[in-house]
């Protein structure tokens, strides 16, 4: 290598030869390298990649300071020669001849040549990683922020369906209050009826105060931030921080750096293997976790906390690796990725901060949907699923019935006289004994059952893989377990017994689940009809069909004609509308609305409620079962039959050869 300028091409103790050789080495490296004169700091030599990056001929660089184009701030000391530091991969600029700074990563070393000192200066041009590493920053912050909108996002959808859900129970009730009220005007010249409203509109703002305490629940139950605002955690909260770290010296530095949080305890594990001792016999709330460890890496220890169900947050932090390691890592479920290069006191603790908050919103919502789902699946005074689980969890129980061919029996259970409990101890200890009936059922039921209150004081059972005759043996011993159980109220006790009617579902008919419904509360009524507190079960003995309904049983008996039946069938239909209207499942405007178009269309009442839009089938449906055994009223009230009759009748319809049992 030749030094212009120089008079001398060996002072640098090279021969013609290895001048060549060397230069050739210097020329072949993808990296910069400059010789610089130690005592004056001059450059007496420079490779291809380096008169490249400096941007002027070669001829101008040789003999330059390197001042010119390295350390180039005003004042600033030579970090070799006047603050003696060995340089060793680090960051500088690097001024080209054009006046352009450009990144470079730096090494410098002393050698001796031709008994000279001199600085052999390597740099590498980082532009692009530096444009890379500012592009991954924005991304990442990008990411953090669309992290924290998502999560935002999610909470307020998560408030809004809660506050659907409970505007939705609120509606039934308060448009049956509406109801009464409607009804109340209409009945204002007799006091006698008007009194008759008063205990349906008591336990109607019973109903609203209870949803508005579950609502002042959901508001107040968590500790829930404000809605689109993020909150950094100080440090300030006791934490058990599990560190996984096989280097003293790094764990050192990551105590160091949290010294001065006395609530922060760090715990300390070399492997993952140890780590997982730990968690075993103590809970962390957060883990620091190195990325490569001697039995594994950070993935293998995300897979387990993952695997374990942990809800425990893990940083990365390493000093192995690179964006796409940390891109794998937070994939895998770690909150962040931290290079140990980077580690200091603001960086640390952010992370920290970040990752304990993220973790809180996560939990946050996981418990809000828990909430959601019982809000929209459970009765809130009994615990047991309510109707609307139940009719879906019944038609999937069908459907397992009918594809393997398994046993499935409805049971429907009724209490006894539940209105005297009411009326003789009021209304909250009728609450307390659905709700201890509804314990009682817990525990004897088996965990496939499954529990649900259908409404009122009627609860249903469905009994998977099971037998009608195993059913009833099951339901008998219960019955006798509700009428012998003691319940309380002050120094009282009562008793209190209960009405079973069961179906098994018939695959031969192929069923559908509301038919099946039909069946069991057929029973349930025969059970009713039978005398109270005994388990009743259908079977269909003479093949399709059902029992015979009992208006043609009085014509068949000649208690009746057929003009007489029809005008009690059409009374009958009346008091349809008025229960949907007492049960808040239509106005008193929408009825008048079906009467008036009744009229028009000469139709039922149900099918102008229906073709108006005011009510569904299963409205109708649950409407005609709330009236059965009401015929007979109707007629003995309007004197048409007498009540010897209508049990003769009731007798005639049980024991039909298609009769329950």
């Amino acid at each position: 290598m030749t030094c212009e300028g120089s008079a001398d091409k060996v002072a640098y103790g090279v021969q013609p030869d290895s001048e060549q050789r060397l230069k050739t080495i210097l020329d072949s490296v993808q990296v910069g390298i400059v010789v610089v004169d130690k005592s004056s700091m001059s450059i007496v030599d420079a490779n291809k990649v380096a008169v490249e990056m400096l941007g002027v001929r070669r001829e101008e660089i040789l003999g330059s300071p390197c001042r010119r184009f390295f350390c180039h701030k005003k004042g600033a000391l030579c970090p070799i020669t006047e603050l003696g530091q060995s340089q060793n991969n680090s960051e500088q600029m690097l001024m080209t001849g054009a006046g352009k700074k450009v990144p470079i990563l730096k090494t410098v070393a002393s050698v001796e040549l031709g008994g000279k000192d001199q600085l052999l200066e390597s740099f590498l041009d980082i532009s692009e990683l530096k444009h890379a590493q500012k592009e991954l920053e924005r991304a990442n912050r990008q990411v953090l922020k669309q992290q924290r909108a998502l999560i935002e996002e999610e909470r307020v959808k998560v408030l809004l369906q809660m506050a659907g859900a409970t505007a939705h129970e609120l509606n039934q009730p308060l448009t049956a209050l509406l109801g009464k009220i409607e009804l109340m005007k209409l009945d204002k010249g007799d006091p006698k009826k008007l009194v008759q409203h008063i205990p349906a509109i008591e336990q109607t703002g019973r109903r609203i105060l209870e949803i508005a305490k579950k609502i002042e629940a959901i508001r107040h139950g968590e500790n829930m931030p404000g809605i689109g605002k993020y909150h950094d955690l100080r440090l300030d909260e006791k934490l058990n921080i599990l560190c996984i770290e096989d280097s003293e010296t790094d764990f050192a530095k990551i105590g160091a750096l949290l010294k001065g949080y006395d609530r922060i305890s760090l715990f300390r594990a070399n492997t993952i293997a140890g780590a997982v001792k730990l968690m075993e016999r103590a809970g962390f709330d957060l883990t620091l976790s190195e990325h490569v460890l001697s039995d594994g890496i950070s993935l293998d220890f995300l897979e387990i906390v993952n695997d374990r169900g942990l809800e425990m947050p893990v940083v990365v932090i390493t000093g192995h690796g690179n964006e796409m390691i940390a891109s794998r890592v937070i994939q895998c479920g770690a909150y962040d990725y931290l290079p140990k290069d980077m580690l200091s006191k603001e960086s640390l603790t952010r992370s920290i901060s970040n990752a304990l908050e993220k973790s809180r919103l996560k939990r946050e919502i996981g418990m809000a949907h828990r909430r959601m789902a019982d809000m929209s699946t459970r009765d809130p005074l009994t615990g047991l699923y309510n109707r609307r689980y139940f009719m879906e969890a019944l038609e999937r129980e069908v459907a397992r019935a009918s594809r393997y061919r398994s046993g499935l029996v409805l049971c429907m259970l009724d209490l006894d006289h539940f209105k005297l409990v009411n009326d003789t101890y009021g209304h909250p200890v009728g609450d307390r004994v659905l709700s201890e009936l509804s314990g009682m059922l817990k525990d004897f039921g088996r965990e496939s059952d499954l529990l649900c209150r259908y409404g009122g004081e009627e609860f249903a059972i469905i009994l998977a893989n099971t037998e009608l005759e195993q059913a009833r043996m099951v339901c008998e011993r219960f019955r006798q377990l509700v009428g012998q159980h003691q319940f309380r109220h002050n120094d009282e006790v009562f008793h209190v017994t209960v009405s079973m009617g069961m179906a098994a579902y018939d695959r031969a008919s192929d069923q559908s689940a509301l038919q099946l419904v039909g069946l069991a509360d057929d029973a349930l009524y025969a059970a009713k009809d039978e005398g109270r507190n005994r388990v009743v079960a259908y079977v269909n003995e003479g093949g399709a069909g059902s029992k015979p309904r009992i208006g043609r049983v009085f014509i068949s008996q000649g208690f009746v004609t057929e003009e007489e039946l029809g005008k009690a069938l059409s009374e009958q239909r009346m008091r349809i509308g008025e229960t949907l209207v007492l049960a808040g499942r239509i106005s008193l405007k929408q009825l008048r609305q079906a009467l008036t178009y009744q009229k028009k269309a000469a139709c039922k009442v149900g099918e102008a409620l229906r073709k108006l839009g005011h009510a569904t089938n299963d409205d109708i449906l649950w409407a005609l079962r709330k009236m059965k055994r009401k015929l007979g009223q109707i007629l003995r009230d309007n004197g048409v039959v007498t009540d010897e009759q209508v049990q003769w009748a009731l007798a005639v319809q049980r024991h039909d050869p298609r009769r329950l049992h």
